[in-house]
């Protein structure tokens, strides 16, 4: 299921995520460790292509998953994932960051009004 990608001479293609390779990066203060995603898809022609993305990630998809590729159909083997399909966010760190600031704001909000009844009172 290839179909042309409208912004450029590109085909998109419907990938399956088959594994991941690591490599470490050294910063100033701290390893990092990156996880590129090893991806296999059907080009246009029929051939299976695999290949790995160039683009790691923290939180790439799992393996199994189904991600876009986009492809050159001369040379489908230097395809590259859609950027959403590399980067995903970590939705347990997003709602517990989300809980954290709700509870801030409801907190400033009863302590303002505390503060108002407290003055009022006195």
């Amino acid at each position: 299921m290839s179909e042309t990608h409208p912004q450029s001479q590109q085909l998109t293609a419907v990938g399956v995520v088959t594994g991941h390779t690591s490599r470490s990066s050294y910063g100033q203060e701290h390893r990092r460790t990156l996880l590129f995603p090893s991806v296999r898809f059907q080009a246009a022609d029929g051939r299976t292509i695999d290949f790995q993305s160039e683009v790691g990630s923290n939180a790439p998809p799992k393996v199994g998953e189904q991600v876009t590729v986009y492809y050159d159909p001369d040379r489908p083997e230097d395809a590259k994932l859609s950027l959403g399909s590399t980067f995903r966010p970590n939705l347990k760190l997003l709602a517990i960051v989300l809980g954290v600031f709700v509870a801030a704001m409801v907190l400033m909000f009863l302590l303002f009004f505390a503060l108002i009844l407290w003055v009022s009172w006195s």
